[in-house]
C-alpha cells in the first residue's frame, strides 16, 4: 500500500518552513508517542510521523523527495527504518527537557519495552542519630526487592546533612539483555538531639551560667557531643553571648571541622539570703 504524502502526514503545506515542520512533528509526537498514548493505532501514527519528519527535516532528503513526488515513489533508507534508536534519538533531541533522554528507554514499536535496559534505581530511607552524623558510621541495611532480602553495608560519612542521598552502585533492580543493574539510593535522615542544634557545620548548645560567674568570670563544665570540656567564661559575659570552641563541630569535606558554640544563659537564684541581697544591692548602687 502506498505511503501517505509526508507533508500530508505532518499536516503542513509543501512550502512549509523547517520550523513549521518541526512544530508539526512535535505536536504529533506528543499526541501519538507510545509512552503517552496506549492506543494500538498510535504506534503506526507515530512511526509515520517520524519517517516523514526524518525526511523533511533534512534539506537534502527533502529536495530528493520533492523531486520524486509523493511518498509512494520514494523509498527512504530502503523503504523502512534503519533502527528505532534513530527515531528515539531524534525524539529525545526535541523532547529531552520534557521526558528525559529517550535513548535510554529503548521502546520497540508494537513490542513493549526492549530487552536491553539498565535496571531501575531502588530507593531506601535510613534514620541515624545526631552523634552518628558527627563522627560518621557504618550501617547494615536489609533491603527487600521483589520479595528478596539483601544485606548491604553502607558507609555514612562524617558530617552528613539530613536529607542527603547516598548512592550504592549496582545494588538496584537488575538490568535486562546484559545491561547493568540500577543503583541503591539511600536518603539519610538525622534524628534531632534536644541538647544540640546544627547550624551549618557548627553545633550550638545552651550553657547555663550563674550570674556571679558571668560577673566575675570563671569556668564551667560543658557537655558536647564529643565529650565534656571546661569552658572559660570571661568577666562581664552577657546573657545570650556565644562562646566558641574551635574544631568541635561537624566534619567538612576539606578535612577541617566546624565549631562548638556555647550560648550563655545566665541563671539567677530564686531565693537569696539577707547577706547576699545586701551585696547585690551594693553592686546595683555602684553600677
Amino acid at each position: 500500500m502506498a505511503q501517505r504524502d509526508y507533508y500530508e502526514t505532518l499536516g503542513v503545506p509543501k512550502d512549509a518552513s523547517q520550523e513549521d515542520i518541526k512544530k508539526a512533528y512535535r505536536k504529533l509526537a506528543m499526541r501519538y508517542h507510545p509512552d503517552k498514548n496506549k492506543d494500538a493505532k498510535a504506534t503506526d501514527e507515530f512511526k509515520e510521523a517520524s519517517e516523514a519528519y526524518d525526511v523533511l527535516s533534512d534539506p537534502a532528503e527533502r529536495r530528493k523527495y520533492d523531486a520524486r513526488g509523493r511518498a509512494g515513489s520514494y523509498e527512504y533508507r530502503g523503504g523502512g527504518f534503519e533502527s528505532t534508536d534513530d527515531i528515539f534519538g531524534r525524539f529525545g533531541d526535541i523532547f529531552g527537557d520534557l521526558w528525559g533522554d529517550v535513548r535510554e528507554r529503548r521502546t520497540t514499536f508494537g513490542q513493549g519495552p526492549s530487552r536491553s535496559r539498565r535496571g531501575d534505581d531502588f530507593h531506601h530511607s535510613l534514620t541515624i542519630e545526631f552523634h552518628e552524623a558527627i563522627s560518621g558510621t557504618e550501617k547494615s541495611l536489609t533491603v527487600t526487592r521483589d520479595g528478596q532480602k539483601q544485606r548491604i553495608k553502607l558507609h555514612i560519612p562524617a558530617g552528613i546533612q539530613s536529607g542527603r542521598t547516598l548512592r550504592v552502585e549496582g545494588k538496584g533492580y537488575p538490568g535486562t539483555g546484559g545491561m547493568p543493574p540500577g543503583d541503591l539510593l539511600v536518603t539519610v535522615d538525622v534524628r534531632e538531639d534536644p541538647r544540640f542544634e546544627r547550624d551549618g557545620d557548627d553545633i550550638i548548645a545552651d550553657v547555663y551560667v550563674p550570674f556571679t560567674t558571668a560577673i566575675l568570670g570563671g569556668k564551667v563544665l560543658v557537655e558536647t557531643p564529643r565529650g565534656s570540656i571546661m569552658l572559660t567564661i570571661p568577666k562581664g559575659t552577657q546573657s545570650g553571648k556565644f562562646l566558641r570552641i574551635a574544631g568541635q563541630g561537624f566534619a567538612r569535606a576539606n578535612g577541617t571541622k566546624g565549631d562548638f558554640r556555647a550560648r550563655v544563659l545566665i541563671t539567677v537564684p530564686q531565693t537569696v539570703s539577707p547577706e547576699q541581697e545586701s551585696m547585690v544591692r551594693k553592686l546595683a548602687d555602684a553600677s
